[in-house]
């Protein structure tokens, strides 16, 4: 081998890989969750659809919380600490909206699919939170 074909099979290589550095993930093919985080709050889609449905009509987008900066699937290794901006499958630039009606703590649309807060400051949101957040919410709207 020469040293022009060496040069090339190396940068080859190095191109391929998917990390900043250039070195593969040693742990393969990884399946994420379908999570977003966004200031702070890690949030999860855990709802089944049927493909091509729309967003329900009872749920309308509020403003702009938020958006993708990074696809974790297919980018990032197992030990990826998740960052605001980061979703597991949405594209990059994807905008994240509230949901009208809701706390953006509490629930976000992207996509036309809804997250639920799962996380906050790396801390798992309990059922208690949730339902705090739901009491003071309808609170406001009555």
């Amino acid at each position: 081998m020469n040293k022009l074909s060496i040069l090339i099979f190396f940068l080859t290589f190095l191109t391929s890989c998917n990390s900043p550095l250039g070195i593969g993930c040693p742990d393969g093919a990884i399946e994420w969750g379908d999570l977003l985080k966004i200031d702070d709050v890690t949030y999860q889609h855990h709802f089944e659809e049927a493909p091509d449905e729309p967003l329900s009509t009872s749920i309308e987008k509020g403003e702009q919380v938020g958006k993708v900066t990074y696809k974790m699937a297919d980018n990032a290794c197992s030990d990826h600490k998740v960052r605001n901006g980061d979703a597991a499958y949405l594209e990059k630039n994807t905008i994240v909206y509230a949901v009208k009606g809701y706390p953006s703590s509490l629930m976000v649309v992207a996509n036309d699919k809804v997250y639920v807060a799962d996380k906050k400051n790396n801390e798992k949101i309990g059922s208690e939170e949730i339902q705090e957040l739901i009491k003071k919410e309808t609170a406001t709207i009555d």
